[in-house]
């Protein structure tokens, strides 16, 4: 009786002696909102033609939204992961 009662003291204090720290990490960032975006086209030299000057417009405005898409992408998912975050405190 006496062992076990000298047990039972020992795990109580030495449970209580050792506190493990609690930390919270931030999640990681998706590898997709990462990446950075392309560069736009430059419209070629000594061109003339007004199909080519539209054809690099057209892509840069595609480039654009893209890049558009991903950073829109990329701030809600950090509010939503910070509000989480701050929420779980």
């Amino acid at each position: 009786m006496k062992k076990l009662l000298l047990v039972t003291l020992l795990l109580l204090v030495g449970c209580a002696s050792k506190s493990v720290p609690v930390t919270q990490k931030f999640p990681t960032v998706p590898d997709e909102l990462t990446t950075p975006c392309s560069d736009l086209k430059d419209i070629p030299e000594n061109t003339d033609k007004l199909s080519v000057l539209a054809g690099t417009v057209v892509s840069n405005y595609s480039l654009y939204h893209d890049c558009k898409m991903q950073v829109d992408s990329w701030n809600e998912w950090y509010i939503t992961q910070k509000k989480i975050f701050e929420e779980v405190k």
